[in-house]
């Protein structure tokens, strides 16, 4: 069941709809507390994510609502519910797969906190197309085995200064990995349907369509937030414009690529 704490009836009403592990890993005690200085708040303890009918149970009479990865959609059949809602704090990145349209035609406050992870988020994608790039596993994995020899026997690594980067999803982790990109001397191609070119002139960017990007990038790192336009949108015809060279990354959502085109992408080489 869930609990309520700290109640009065002057105070504001939250919930928060995390289950318990994760609300450990993504706030702090302290976090917590402060939350219950000013709010009457009941958590999930059900050590799972909300279902639809028991998030729309929940949300009557709620005030704020605290979401994270996982949490159930806001459709209109929670909505319905929602007599008091006035503002959604996602603690994570992408609002989409969790917010609907009527959401924002009700005046209902959304905010996420897509600014402050998306740094962690861009610095892990450039080190990730370093780490394949300069084939860092392939070495340390040769070290383990005392394969002495395996440089001689291999291809050499690449650097990464000089090459294209192409960026699907141009948000705020693909604006912050720019930045970071700057020092490598690499040209960076944009594919969002949705930036407009003045946004890309600012960032120094080159908008082109995907099969553009697809076929030039020497590097494809995908942020797309996952939407039923962005579902498989990395599928067999997609991977193979892409170089038999290029590397691939993805920190977005796993479904934005097919899986099984991807595997057999890989298989057939």
């Amino acid at each position: 069941m869930a609990l309520y704490v700290a109640m009065g009836s002057d105070r504001v009403r939250v919930l928060v709809t995390v289950p318990d592990d994760l609300l450990r890993e993504i706030s702090r005690p302290e976090d917590l507390r402060r939350l219950e200085e000013f709010a009457d708040v009941t958590y999930n303890e059900k050590g799972r994510q909300l279902t639809e009918d028991e998030l729309a149970s929940l949300i009557k009479g709620i005030d704020g609502c605290i979401t994270s990865w996982g949490s159930p959609k806001f459709t209109e059949k929670v909505l319905r519910n929602a007599d008091r809602l006035k503002i959604i704090g996602h603690a994570a990145g992408s609002v989409k797969p969790y917010v609907s349209d009527e959401v924002f035609k009700r005046g209902i406050v959304v905010v996420n906190a897509a600014a402050e992870i998306a740094v962690g988020v861009a610095e892990f994608a450039l080190a990730m197309m370093l780490n394949c790039l300069r084939r860092i596993p392939d070495f340390v994995a040769a070290m383990r085995r005392k394969d002495w020899d395996f440089k001689r026997r291999s291809s050499l690594s690449r650097d990464l200064r000089g090459k294209k980067v192409g960026l699907i999803g141009f948000g705020y982790v693909a604006r912050e990995l720019v930045k970071r990109l700057r020092p490598f001397d690499v040209e960076v191609l944009v594919y969002d349907p949705y930036v407009p070119q003045r946004v890309a002139e600012n960032y120094g960017v080159k908008l082109v369509g995907l099969e553009t990007l697809l076929r030039e990038s020497d590097v494809v790192s995908i942020h797309a937030a996952l939407t039923e336009e962005t579902y498989h949108m990395i599928g067999e015809r997609e991977l193979r414009l892409m170089k038999r060279t290029a590397i691939l990354v993805n920190t977005a959502r796993g479904a934005v690529i097919d899986t099984d085109a991807l595997v057999k992408a890989l298989k057939e080489g």
